[in-house]
């Protein structure tokens, strides 16, 4: 579903500018950036455990911080901003009388200005965004539960953009927070995720299209658009995956499991040809990646080649 609510929201903001692909406008269309921000979550309510007494008791979670780094662009000539934030730290304020950690994933989002986001001017912004989040908690017993989920996020705020840089302050709100906690192999309570944050942003604004608009780039496109040419390329970086669909086996076997741990990272590797004529492109992409997860003295790993 959360690829479903950011397609759409893509696809209705390409209609609304699809007349606006002159030469000139197309190399304005995008300013990337690259930056920091920092997550406030304040307390969370309690989470369940299990006391020296083998009885379900609670502890309160105290707040805590995740800084991230951004890579992103903004879009659409000011009106969207596309981007992904790589948390690199979640730091409690406070120590929680039963260890635990809340870990914020990778996120992907877009944030839509109903007024275009230029320069010196602060405008509002409302946005979503998915992510997956993880909670593990280290019982008294010594043993470690853990939960992972991927997760939708609406956010509202304002940015303010200078020449070369670009900020912004939001309130994001978590939907759907709670989840089953196996405080045993066999005893289940409820626990939740954060349900909100505050997130303050400050990046660099880079510009990648100077001298784009020159009478050498108009020629070297009326060339590549009246033919097929120099359109072979290979690729190669870093990627991760999230499992949206819980596995039958572990459900029935292994409830207690973190059903949606996170992939380690893996290797991206693509071959494919850009049709300059049609101005699109076709890729083959290979991606070896593995899992592990573990609870309650059980290791499980699984291994996963992908070609498509």
């Amino acid at each position: 579903m959360t690829n479903k609510y950011l397609t759409t929201l893509l696809l209705i903001i390409c209609f609304l500018n699809s007349n606006a692909q002159d030469f000139k406008k197309r190399y304005a269309f995008a300013k990337a950036y690259f930056g920091a921000d920092i997550n406030y979550i304040p307390s969370y309510g309690e989470s369940p455990y299990l006391n020296a007494n083998n009885q379900i008791d609670k502890f309160e979670r105290n707040a805590f911080i995740s800084p991230a780094i951004n890579f992103g662009a903004t879009h659409f000539w000011g009106f969207a901003d596309l981007y992904v934030s790589i948390p690199v730290l979640n730091k409690k304020l406070e120590a929680d009388k039963i260890a635990n950690a809340t870990s914020l994933g990778v996120s992907t989002g877009i944030r839509i200005y109903p007024l275009p986001l230029n320069d010196k001017k602060i405008r509002p912004f409302v946005g979503y965004k998915f992510s997956p989040f993880q909670y593990a908690q280290k019982q008294l017993s010594g043993e470690i539960f853990s939960n992972t989920a991927t997760k939708s996020m609406l956010d509202i705020g304002v940015g303010y953009r200078l020449p070369n840089l670009y900020c912004y302050l939001a309130y994001n709100k978590v939907l759907n927070p709670n989840f089953d906690s196996y405080i045993s192999r066999t005893e289940v309570s409820k626990s939740s995720f954060p349900s909100d944050f505050i997130k303050l942003g400050v990046n660099w604004m880079i510009e990648t299209t100077a001298g784009v608009d020159s009478k050498k780039a108009r020629e070297l496109h009326n060339t590549y658009t009246k033919k097929n040419k120099a359109g072979l390329f290979l690729g190669i970086g870093p990627s991760v995956a999230f499992q949206i669909m819980d596995s039958p086996y572990n459900t029935k076997f292994q409830p207690f499991l973190d059903e949606k741990p996170l992939t380690s990272i893996f290797l991206d590797m693509s071959v494919g040809y850009h049709f300059t004529k049609q101005d699109f492109a076709l890729a083959l992409s290979y991606r070896p990646m593995r899992q592990s997860r573990s609870a309650y003295s059980f290791n499980q790993s699984i291994g996963r080649k992908s070609l498509l």
